[in-house]
Parts: C-alpha cells; structure tokens; sequence
C-alpha cells in the first residue's frame, strides 16, 4: 500500500504542477465557466420560483403573467425581483387578506438598457395612509441598490407595487 500511497502522490504533484504550468490564465478560465455555469442554471429562476410561489399559496388566487424575458435576467436581478415579489404576496395574503393577486411581467427597452417591470396587484384591505413599513423600505432598498425602483402606484383599494430594474443588473 506504501508504493500505492506514493504513486498516488506523484500523480497529484504532477497535476498540480500542470496546474502551475497552465497558470494565471487557465485558472481565470476556470472562474469564468464557473460563473457563466452558475448564471446559466440562475436564468430560469424567476419565472420557475415565481410559479413555485404560486403554487405553493394556497388561500389565494396568484396569477402570472410573464414576458418570456422572465427566464434570461442578470441573477442579482432574478434575485432581488424574487424577493421583492415574495414580500408583496405575503404582505398581501397575511396582512391584507388578498384573495386574487396578479404578477405582471413586462420588458421595455432592448439590448443592455433593458429594463424589467414587474407589477405586484392585490385585492386585499390595503391602508388608507400608507407607512413605510419594513418591507416597502427593504423592497425599495433592494431595488435601488441594482440602479432600479419600487413605486406603490396604489394603497387603497388593495395595493399596487410596481417594481423597475435594469434586466442585467
């Protein structure tokens, strides 16, 4: 098992000098496939997680309209739009007591101006003054930080989020 043992190193040093060998470079496109790999497997994120959340609420009507751009954004916007959605459907059915709420998706602008809109509306009680409640603070945070917005275009009856943020934030 000795000569096992040092047959077995010999083959890890020889692989970490190639490793050396190839360097700077080889590692860098290492990195790149990495991340490329992960925002590959981010991009149907969105809209699958969206529709998991739909699913996954069963009190309530969750309806989603989503423009196939949906499944091919930027993983920190995937991300911080799924968050802000998932805190207006729980504010929503929780708090409001929404029975029907509708997500809409939309897309305007192309190539790199592109920007996503996503409208979170709700039937539920809504507040006749609105507070800056922890999460609309949170959801404009979240947004603003990857340059894009959170507007509450209504309060009462029910509420309408809109959400704005550049598609490859």
């Amino acid at each position: 098992s000795d000569a096992l043992l040092k047959r077995h190193d010999e083959t890890g040093a020889a692989q970490a000098v190639e490793k050396a060998r190839l360097g700077a470079a080889g590692l860098l496109a290492e990195v790149r496939a990495a991340v490329s790999r992960e925002r590959e497997s981010q991009r149907i994120n969105l809209e699958a997680a969206l529709r998991t959340l739909a699913e996954g609420i069963a009190s309530t009507q969750i309806e989603l309209c989503l423009d196939p751009v949906a499944q091919d954004l930027s993983p920190r916007c995937a991300h911080a739009l799924l968050r802000c959605v998932q805190e207006s459907v729980t504010n929503a059915v929780r708090h409001a007591g929404a029975t029907q709420v509708r997500v809409t998706l939309t897309v305007t602008g192309e190539g790199d101006a592109t920007q996503v809109r996503v409208q979170v509306d709700d039937n539920g009680r809504g507040t006749r003054k609105l507070r800056e409640g922890n999460g609309l603070k949170g959801m404009q945070e979240r947004m603003a930080e990857l340059g894009g917005t959170m507007h509450v275009l209504r309060h009462h009856p029910g509420f309408l989020i809109e959400l704005n943020c550049p598609r490859r934030a």
